[in-house]
């Protein structure tokens, strides 16, 4: 909540104890730990410059990676979104990690029909937009006919008005 209410200069001033305590965090062993460390970067990320978010992108993006991949829907939802909010205030710097979350987000897209993870499936089609926007046109080019056809494919399916996904596909065009 700090993060939110006093940005730039609690980020300035904190990032380097906050950090790497939340990282440490997405190590616990309880699930809703995870998911609130995940929740409070998401924060901390959204008022940190490029340059300090820079000295910590190697050590968080691969436990933000596994958590999507692996963690129960509670952790995957939050962390996918600390993973958007990564990539944004990262911009160019998260180039080189591009290639290894939209291979697995693109895979999400496509996956995950169940009614339990319609929010979490949402979350993805903003991240994949947030993430792509940030690292530009060029790097994105290569994968964009298979988020379009996938973005295509769930809103073709007449989604209901209460389905969250129908707010993030709105978003997203």
């Amino acid at each position: 909540q700090m993060a939110d209410d006093m940005t730039e200069e609690f980020q300035e001033t904190f990032h380097e104890s906050v950090l790497p305590a939340l990282t440490q965090m997405l190590d616990d062993p309880v699930p809703r730990v995870q998911a609130h460390a995940c929740a409070a970067m998401t924060n901390f990320f959204e008022g940190t410059d490029e340059n300090i978010i820079v000295n910590y992108v190697q050590a968080i993006m691969p436990k933000l990676c596994q958590l999507i991949q692996v963690g129960i829907s509670i952790i995957k939802e939050n962390a996918v979104t600390a993973l958007a909010s990564l990539a944004e205030s990262a911009k160019e710097q998260f180039v080189q990690f591009y290639e290894q979350c939209i291979g697995f987000l693109c895979q999400y897209l496509a996956g995950f029909n169940e009614p339990q993870y319609k929010q979490f499936k949402g979350q993805v089609i903003e991240a994949v937009t947030i993430i792509s926007a940030s690292v530009g046109l060029e790097k994105f080019r290569p994968h964009a006919g298979t988020v379009i056809n996938a973005m295509l494919e769930i809103q073709n399916k007449q989604l209901d008005s209460k389905d969250p996904q129908r707010t993030y596909i709105l978003s997203a065009w």
